[in-house]
């Protein structure tokens, strides 16, 4: 999972939120992919001043994984062991 600043033109009277510490205007594209790099969610279209954490807090997705509604796969044996271990969801330090 990560989050994505996308370039944009400035939308007309949208004053700053958009604009972000890189000094330019921007959407965040949130995303999470599995193993074999399918998008399983994304959130597209954020405020560029937004924090990816912040975008996390507010989306469909952490709703998704509070309500236990993601459909996440049950535990799974790790390959070769007997050891039951969970599915992760693997992302940067700020979406915790």
């Amino acid at each position: 999972m990560d989050g994505k600043h996308v370039n944009i033109e400035a939308p007309a009277n949208s004053g700053s939120v958009y604009f972000n510490y890189k000094k330019t205007f921007y959407v965040i594209l949130l995303a999470l992919v599995d193993a074999n790099y399918n998008f399983i969610m994304t959130d597209i279209g954020s405020f560029g001043r937004s924090s990816d954490g912040g975008i996390f807090s507010h989306s469909a997705l952490e709703k998704r994984m509070q309500n236990g509604s993601l459909n996440i796969p049950p535990d799974s044996g790790l390959p070769g062991t007997s050891i039951e271990t969970p599915f992760v969801i693997v992302g940067d330090k700020v979406l915790h």
